[in-house]
């Protein structure tokens, strides 16, 4: 009996070892470092997906759902920033979606600074946001079970002229200075590790959950007196955001599966405040599938890289039958910036001159023989 008391002892430490074994311990390799592109799709079907309760050595398969699109986060060095004098500590930057954002890392954090660029109050102002303190996107080593919660805070400070006419009457006193405060606060739990499969492979990974409360506020300032809070004063600021709640408590729950094969997040899930039903969804951009590649080969395309570019940018036409093409580049006003023929079969890269553009958005497009647009994508000319 003895013996067998061991043997049962012996076999548990077995699986319990091997258990252990099988987890990931995240890295800091999988922080991003100036030049990379980050890529990921969306998801389109995600009727019915449903987080599974956090665990150990689970199988999560969502090969099935549908993808589409490619978004690209791409990493300069801060240098090439038009704001870089704002964040003397950063290492990193992505320049577009209407500004710049700058991030630092070392060797356990990867941290977002701030963002410079257009601001969220519809009222035109140029913003230059810090988080206080830097707000931390991920960490190394990360391991299962690991949990950690923190805050951080932004402010947006504006003239009271930047505002409407009859948007402060229902205060007593004319303001000089407004500011918007914005209170972060999130609770990150590495609640489950596993393999995962997408449209696109299968990982060794750990799953981040994160919930995620924003509070933002209304301050106003008289003179030298201190900032005053009269947020309650406003209720719902739906008339001058396009009918959004803008003031008061925003929740959001996300999940992401991590694994050192990749800087992508392998899958992003993101669900409602009281986690009823998945609200989107983005996957690494990998296709596999053969019924997928067969699509992509057959597809006619065109990407621009680097993008965001400062004075040369190569675009590379792809899948094309034999013909003759144009290239076409227009302003945000719509009007033609660039255009140029070309005689193509198969693929091609060109390289071209963007020096004389200025600094903001285009959107390059590929026409066939007859005019037809083929596809129109986005590019960002940045200046350093």
């Amino acid at each position: 009996m003895k013996n067998n008391h061991y043997t049962l002892i012996f076999l548990l430490i077995l699986i319990f070892c091997g258990s252990l074994s099988a987890q990931i311990s995240l890295t800091n390799a999988v922080f991003p470092q100036p030049g990379d592109v980050l890529k990921t799709t969306n998801g389109t079907n995600l009727e019915g997906v449903v987080m599974t309760s956090g665990g150990d050595n689970q199988t999560w398969d969502y090969s099935q759902i549908n993808v589409e699109g490619l978004n690209e986060d791409m990493f300069i060095d801060p240098s090439e920033g038009l704001n870089v004098g704002a964040y003397p500590n950063a290492t990193l930057l992505i320049s577009g979606q209407g500004g710049e954002s700058y991030f630092k890392t070392n060797d356990n954090t990867f941290e977002f600074l701030g963002f410079a660029g257009g601001d969220p109050t519809g009222f035109g102002i140029e913003l230059i946001t810090h988080f206080q303190p830097a707000l931390i996107e991920s960490r190394a080593p990360l391991n299962y079970l690991d949990l950690h919660t923190y805050g951080s805070e932004t402010n947006i400070p504006f003239s009271a002229d930047a505002l409407p006419g009859g948007f402060l009457d229902s205060l007593p006193i004319a303001p000089d200075s407004l500011r918007i405060r914005n209170i972060l606060d999130r609770t990150d739990l590495v609640d489950a590790w596993g393999t995962i499969t997408i449209p696109g492979g299968t990982y060794d990974v750990i799953r981040l959950k994160r919930v995620e409360y924003i509070e933002t506020r209304l301050d106003i300032k008289l003179g030298g007196l201190p900032w005053l809070d009269v947020t309650d004063q406003f209720g719902d600021f739906g008339g001058g955001m396009g009918g959004m709640d803008f003031f008061g408590i925003d929740t959001t729950v996300t999940y992401s599966y991590l694994s050192n094969e990749s800087k992508e997040p392998i899958a992003v899930f993101s669900l409602d405040g009281k986690e009823s039903f998945v609200e989107n969804a983005t996957f690494k951009s990998l296709l596999v599938n053969p019924v997928d590649e067969t699509k992509e080969t057959l597809n006619p395309n065109l990407y621009a890289f680097p993008n965001p570019a400062i004075n040369e940018v190569k675009f590379e036409f792809s899948n094309l039958k034999k013909g003759n093409y144009d290239l076409k580049i227009f302003n945000i006003l719509g009007l033609e910036v660039y255009g140029q023929s070309y005689a193509i079969s198969g693929s091609k890269t060109v390289k071209i001159d963007i020096s004389r553009l200025r600094k903001g958005t285009y959107l390059y497009s590929l026409l066939d023989e007859k005019g037809k647009a083929i596809t129109t994508k986005r590019l960002i000319v940045i200046r350093p």
